[in-house]
């Protein structure tokens, strides 16, 4: 989803709701002109608009020479080449700062704790496909190893996509590498671990790197990587790590990843070393189960599997008094395993619920008393849940008309079976969307004379007129 608040303005004007009156990072507020009731969307996540009020479209257009592509509508723009061996061929740009990063794909190999090296692939000559966000390099770095750059809101993903274990050759070595020569323009700083890098030593780091400016703005960020593979499990992702090196004149990034957890994957698998704008708004949603495992970078979210799951909206803009007339929340259909079982959802019953960031955290919310059931679907795209509108209108005794957070918390009855669903963290397009309909209370506070009545405010006075 290339174009997040364009497509739900669209969506929106359809139903009647033409004329916009608020935007923000990650919402739209539009209202039906002939009746004056409005519409709330939003996501998790951000970057809906740039420039103020321009709306967000991240499909990839031709470029100026030397660049074969640009994306140049976002509050980030990026540069492209289109072979995948034409050097650095990604140009990543701060328009504000005019600060940048440029990135060399570079080789794909087996290594282990002495550094030895088994050599997979170089990357290839071979041309990008473009379809909307997503640059595509089939056999990137040979059969069976593709590479793409897929932009979207907040974030780049650099996604290495590996089709079957025979596209791996054997190796006695115990860590896939995936490596980048990085460049940075001269007012950006390193930070590894809190630190700025001298960009001579060898730093590795399982946490994520951050591009700094003098005055400790951070730009972008190399978010903690991770590797997923197709079984949509929890068991089916590793987080990585980063190493940092100087090898000669040049800044090389790696990506390592723990060659037992390939060995047990579910081809295809994704190799995702994320790059974020400002950080991005990955955490927002999350999932932990009774077992003491938390996730907050995973791809998808599992309504069942023994997990709990959280979907944060952090601007919510409904005046106070307002009567909730619809209200959903959207999914990505993502995987399946077994019947998926009902699920509970509710909301943090709090005025302002900041992320979760553990187990004993989730399990330490205070949940609405309202709440719905809901079931994932086994197939398809996108799909709603019930109405939220008595979860909604237990939580309007909180002020939300200054745009405070809302959180729905999905928990399972500890059945193995799961429905997954897109994360921000596996595609920001396909996060989880909320959709509210509402009717903002009457403003009306002027006093009219009807029929001898007093109204005021649609209150009716009797008996006063007169005296």
């Amino acid at each position: 989803m290339s174009k997040p608040a364009t497509e739900a303005r669209l969506a929106a004007a359809a139903k009647g709701f033409t004329q916009v009156i608020g935007r923000g990072n990650a919402h739209i507020i539009t209202k039906d002109p002939s009746t004056g009731k409005c519409c709330y969307d939003g996501q998790v996540g951000g970057g809906w608009h740039y420039n103020g009020d321009q709306e967000t479209d991240t499909a990839w257009q031709a470029g100026t020479a030397p660049w074969n592509w640009q994306m140049v509508k976002a509050n980030y723009n990026v540069f492209a080449l289109s072979q995948f061996n034409q050097g650095q061929i990604i140009k990543w740009v701060d328009p504000g700062s005019g600060q940048y990063v440029t990135f060399q794909p570079m080789a794909l190999q087996w290594t282990n704790n002495l550094n030895q090296i088994q050599q997979i692939s170089m990357p290839q000559s071979v041309a990008a496909q473009v379809s909307d966000d997503i640059l595509y390099w089939p056999a990137a770095y040979g059969s069976g190893r593709n590479f793409r750059y897929q932009a979207s809101p907040l974030r780049l993903n650099k996604q290495l996509i590996i089709d079957s274990p025979s596209a791996l050759p054997t190796t006695t070595y115990d860590t896939l590498e995936l490596n980048f020569i990085i460049a940075v323009s001269s007012g950006v700083n390193i930070m590894v671990n809190g630190a700025a890098w001298n960009k001579k030593s060898t730093k590795d780091t399982v946490n994520s790197i951050a591009f700094q400016l003098p005055g400790g703005a951070v730009l972008w960020s190399f978010a903690v990587p991770t590797a997923y593979d197709s079984s949509g499990t929890i068991e089916g992702s590793i987080t990585g790590s980063m190493r940092l090196k100087k090898r000669g004149n040049s800044l090389y990034v790696s990506v390592r990843f723990s060659k037992s957890w390939i060995d047990t994957a579910v081809f295809p698998i994704v190799i995702d070393p994320t790059v974020d704008y400002q950080v991005g708004a990955s955490g927002n949603d999350c999932m932990w189960d009774p077992y003491g495992d938390f996730f907050s970078t995973y791809p998808n979210l599992n309504m069942g599997g023994r997990s709990k799951f959280a979907v944060r909206f952090a601007s919510v803009t409904i005046p106070d008094g307002a009567t909730i007339d619809t209200s959903y929340l959207s999914f990505r259909y993502y995987s399946s395993s077994g019947t998926p079982p009902v699920c509970t959802l509710s909301a943090e019953d709090a005025a302002n619920p900041s992320q979760i960031t553990s187990c004993s955290d989730g399990a330490s919310r205070t949940l609405t008393t309202n709440n719905i059931e809901i079931t994932s679907p086994t197939s398809g795209g996108w799909w709603n849940s019930d109405s939220l509108n008595t979860i909604i209108d237990e939580l309007m005794s909180y002020s939300y008309a200054s745009g405070s957070a809302m959180q729905f918390i999905v928990v399972d009855t500890l059945n193995s079976s799961y429905g997954a669903v897109s994360s921000y963290d596996h595609y920001s397009g396909y996060a989880p969307k909320l959709h509210i309909e509402y009717t903002e209370a009457s403003t009306d506070l002027e006093p009219a004379l009807i029929g001898g009545k007093l109204i005021f405010g649609g209150l009716t006075l009797n008996g006063l007129v007169g005296r």
